[in-house]
C-alpha cells in the first residue's frame, strides 16, 4: 500500500538521499517528490480526480512507481493493465479507451473517467 503523504514526508526528512534509480541515475526524495508534483498536475489539468480511475499500460520501473505515487495523491484509481496482453485481450476490460500519454517506449496511459449519473466509487 502507498500513503499518499509518505514522499513529502520522506522528502522533508531525507531531501538529498538518493530514493529512486531512474535510468541513468539516482533520484533524490526532493526530486522524486517534485517529478509526482508534476506529474499529479497533468493528470488533474486532464480533470482526473478522486474516484476517477485511470488504466495504466506499461512495465514495473521508475515512470510506473511516479505514476502510482501521482495518483495516489490525487485519489484516482490505478487500472494496472498487463503488458503481455493484446489489444483484443484488453478491449473487453477497457471497451471505450481514451489515449491520455504515449511514451517513448510504447507504454500508455488509457484513461477513462465514470459516466455521467454512474456512481462514483468510494475512496
Amino acid at each position: 500500500m502507498i500513503y499518499a503523504s509518505s514522499l513529502g514526508r520522506a522528502a522533508q526528512s531525507f531531501p538529498d538521499r538518493a530514493a529512486l534509480w531512474s535510468g541513468d541515475r539516482w533520484l533524490t526524495f526532493t526530486e522524486l517528490d517534485q517529478r509526482v508534483a508534476g506529474i499529479a498536475g497533468a493528470l488533474s489539468r486532464h480533470g482526473f480526480g478522486p474516484g476517477d480511475r485511470l488504466a495504466v499500460l506499461m512495465p514495473n520501473g521508475a515512470d510506473y512507481l511516479q505514476l502510482i505515487y501521482a495518483c495516489t495523491q490525487l485519489g484516482v484509481i490505478v487500472v494496472p493493465l498487463n503488458v503481455r496482453l493484446s489489444v483484443v485481450e484488453i478491449e473487453p476490460a477497457w471497451p471505450d479507451p481514451a489515449l491520455l500519454a504515449p511514451a517513448p517506449d510504447g507504454a500508455a496511459c488509457l484513461a477513462a473517467r465514470p459516466r455521467p449519473g454512474a456512481a462514483r466509487p468510494r475512496t
